[in-house]
C-alpha cells in the first residue's frame, strides 16, 4: 500500500498459525518501506500497540500519515507520520475500520462487521493531533465510504453478509444522521463521482455545527456533563480525623460500586486514554518481531526442557531419536553425557552476591533429595516390575550414577 506521494510503502504479512495459541486466525505483521534508497535503515516492522491482529491500516490521501487498527478488543488506534514514527494515541475500543475523508482532514474510525458499529470522527490537526468532533452508531453495518465533498459518510449493510435489514446511512461529519433508506436485498452502496472538471475545496469544521451536534451519544453525554458541571457547585468537604479518612473513603469506593454497577468492560479500555505520543519504541528491521515476546518465552523454555540431562518425558526423547535416526545411546556413554549435563547446568547457576559455598550446598542437598527419590523408584520397581513405572521414571533411575558422581564432585556425603 503506498502514499499518495510514493515516498513511502506498508506490507501487509501474515501467517495461518499462532505462536502463542491466543488467535484461530493466525498472526498479521505490518512493515514499513521507504522507497528512497538513502532511507533503507529505516525500514521497519511498525511497533504494534498491544498484542494481536491488524485489523486496518490506511494511508491519508495527503500522505503524509497513515492510521493502524490493531490488537485484541478493544483494539488500539495509533496515527503515525509519513516516517513510521507513532505521533497520536487515539484510545481504544470495539474498532476494526478506518476511512479518511478525501481530503486527508477528516477521519472515522468504526466497528463493522460482528461489532455494535459504533462510529467516531476525529478532525486532525497541525502535528498529528486529532479532536473528536462527534460519534454516532451504526448497527450492522458492514462497509463505509466518504463523500467526494468530505463532509458526510455512507454506512451500508449488504447481502450477502446480512440477508436482513440491508440499509443505506449517512452521516454528517459530526455524527448527525442525514438519512437512512432500507432494501430489501442491497448487494453494494457507493457515491456517485462527480462529473469531470467538478472540484470540492477542502473546509474546516464548523464550530457551529459541532456545538449544536448533542443529538450524539457523545454530544448528548458531553453536554449533560457540562450542564451538570456548570449548574452545580462543589460541595464542601467535610473535615475528618485523619484515622477514619481511609476507611471512610473504602465506605465511599464500596457505595459507588453498587450504585453505578460494574465497571468491566470487553468492548471499552478506561485506562487507555488519547493522547500524543512523546516516545515510541525501538524500530526494528522487517521480520524481526514477527514472532511475539510470550512465543519466544515458550520456545526458550522448550529448548531448556530438551537440554535437561535424560530429558523431562517421552515425548522429547522420543524427538531427539527421530532427529537422531535411532533410538538414545544408554551405558556408560548416556551417563557421561548425563554427567556434562549437570556439570555444565551447574555451571550456568548465577550466584550472583550469594556465597558459593552456600550454592554448592543448597545443590548438594538438592542432588541428595534426588538421591533418594531414585532409592523409591528402584524398591518400587524390584517390587512391582519395570512395567510399573513411567518412562521418566526409569530415565531417573538411569540418572543415579550423574547424580552420585556430582554429589562426590562437589564434596557431599551420599
Amino acid at each position: 500500500m503506498w502514499n499518495a506521494s510514493s515516498t513511502a510503502c506498508l506490507f501487509m504479512v501474515t501467517c495461518e498459525t499462532d505462536a502463542t495459541n491466543q488467535s484461530y486466525y493466525g498472526e498479521s505483521r505490518l512493515h514499513y518501506l521507504p522507497a528512497d534508497p538513502a532511507r533503507a535503515d529505516s525500514a521497519c516492522a511498525v511497533a504494534m500497540p498491544k498484542d494481536g491482529p491488524v485489523h486496518d491500516v490506511q494511508w491519508s490521501p495527503a500522505g503524509d500519515y497513515f492510521v493502524v487498527v490493531a490488537g485484541f478488543m478493544p483494539a488500539k488506534v495509533i496515527l503515525h507520520d509519513d516516517k513510521c514514527k507513532a505521533v497520536y494515541d487515539l484510545g481504544s475500543g470495539p474498532y476494526n475500520t478506518a476511512r479518511w475523508n478525501p481530503f486527508g482532514r477528516f477521519l472515522a474510525i468504526a466497528g463493522f462487521g460482528n461489532l455494535p458499529g459504533d462510529v467516531v470522527f476525529y478532525n486532525k490537526l497541525n502535528k498529528g493531533v486529532c479532536k473528536q468532533m462527534g460519534a454516532t452508531r451504526s448497527g450492522s453495518a458492514v462497509t463505509a465510504s466518504w463523500s467526494p465533498d468530505g463532509r458526510h459518510l455512507l454506512t451500508a449493510t449488504t447481502a450477502p453478509r446480512l440477508r436482513v435489514d440491508n440499509n443505506v446511512r449517512i452521516f454528517t461529519y459530526y455524527g448527525d444522521k442525514v438519512c437512512e433508506q432500507p432494501f430489501d436485498i442491497l448487494l453494494e452502496a457507493s457515491w456517485v463521482q462527480p462529473p469531470p472538471g467538478t472540484s470540492y475545496e477542502d473546509r474546516p469544521p464548523s464550530p457551529e455545527c459541532i456545538s449544536k451536534a448533542t443529538g450524539s451519544p457523545s454530544g448528548a453525554i458531553n453536554g449533560a456533563a457540562a450542564a451538570a458541571g456548570g449548574s452545580t457547585a462543589p460541595a464542601k468537604a467535610t473535615y475528618r480525623p485523619p484515622a477514619m479518612r481511609s476507611l471512610q473513603q473504602h465506605l465511599q469506593a464500596g457505595a459507588a460500586a453498587i450504585n453505578n454497577g460494574p465497571t468491566f468492560s470487553l468492548a471499552y479500555d478506561n485506562s487507555s486514554k488519547p493522547g500524543r505520543i512523546t516516545q515510541t519504541g525501538k524500530q526494528l528491521p522487517p521480520g524481526a518481531d514477527f514472532v511475539s515476546k510470550a512465543a519466544a518465552k515458550n520456545a526458550k523454555k522448550r529448548a531448556n526442557k530438551k537440554a535437561k540431562p535424560g530429558g523431562e518425558g517421552c515425548v522429547d526423547g522420543q524427538e531427539d531419536d527421530e532427529a537422531q535416526g535411532g533410538p538414545s545411546t544408554s551405558g556408560s556413554v548416556g551417563i557421561d553425557a548425563a554427567v556434562a549435563g549437570l556439570n555444565q547446568q551447574m555451571s550456568s547457576v548465577d550466584l550472583g552476591d550469594a556465597d558459593a559455598s552456600d550454592a554448592a550446598q543448597k545443590r548438594i542437598r538438592a542432588l541428595q533429595k534426588k538421591l533418594r527419590q531414585i532409592q523409591q523408584l528402584k524398591d518400587k520397581r524390584d517390587k512391582e516390575g519395570p512395567g510399573a513405572l513411567e518412562c521418566e521414571q526409569l530415565q531417573k533411575i538411569e540418572s543415579e550414577a550423574a547424580v552420585t558422581a556430582e554429589i562426590q564432585q562437589l564434596g557431599g556425603t551420599l
